[in-house]
């Protein structure tokens, strides 16, 4: 049983390991627009997205995406 039960939490590690590394979507309230980039209420922070597709209108509410749970990186994508 201890064997097992080694193996699985090396298991259960690895995995969190790699959610960690996994994209991220939160959702974000656009409270301004700056050129490419909106300034976005994420998780209780404003912090400057990068918008692909149309400007969105402030008060939107759009996905916003966190490669590698890096927030620097991070963009939305508005339709």
């Amino acid at each position: 049983m201890n064997a097992q039960k080694e193996l699985l939490d090396a298991i259960e590690i690895m995995i969190n390991r790699k959610m960690e590394s996994a994209a991220q979507i939160y959702t974000g309230m656009v409270q301004e627009i700056r050129g490419t980039t909106c300034l976005m209420l994420v998780n209780g922070d404003v912090r400057p997205i990068k918008v692909y597709g149309t400007l969105p209108t402030v008060g939107k509410t759009l996905p916003v995406f966190v490669p590698y749970g890096n927030m620097s990186l991070a963009f939305t994508i508005s339709p």
